[in-house]
């Protein structure tokens, strides 16, 4: 069964007509997953959306939970995955995910330190 009619990408630079027509499909659940940059965080109001699915860390806990609150608006229950790679932060979080989750959203993340590599970046 061919479902890629069913995808769609969606991103800030598509003309404004192109994004109402993704905004639209959606709304009408005639689409099962939206690839999206941060852009479908922005004024988009759709109350479908079952999952949202990060890869990575946006750079802050409150852009994290502005995006993950894009799914669970409607009746059924959602979920919220972020793929974490390489990066110190991101690693910090798979090891720790408390440490990103009970924390307030505008709080740091706690990142370990390597007191070698911090020395040798000091003046």
């Amino acid at each position: 069964r061919d479902l890629s009619n069913k995808v769609e990408s969606y991103r800030g630079g598509y003309a404004a007509e192109a994004r109402r027509s993704i905004e639209a499909r959606l709304f009408r659940e005639e689409l099962l997953g939206v690839v999206a940059t941060s852009a479908l965080e922005l004024g988009v109001d759709i109350g479908g959306i079952d999952l949202t699915l990060h890869c990575g860390y946006p750079g802050s806990i409150s852009s994290l939970m502005q995006q993950s609150g894009r799914a669970g608006r409607g009746r059924k229950p959602s979920v919220s995955i972020m793929i974490c790679f390489a990066s110190p932060a991101e690693q910090q979080f798979w090891r720790f995910p408390k440490s990103l989750l009970c924390r307030g959203l505008d709080a740091p993340p706690s990142i370990p330190v390597n007191v070698g590599t911090m020395t040798g970046h000091l003046l």
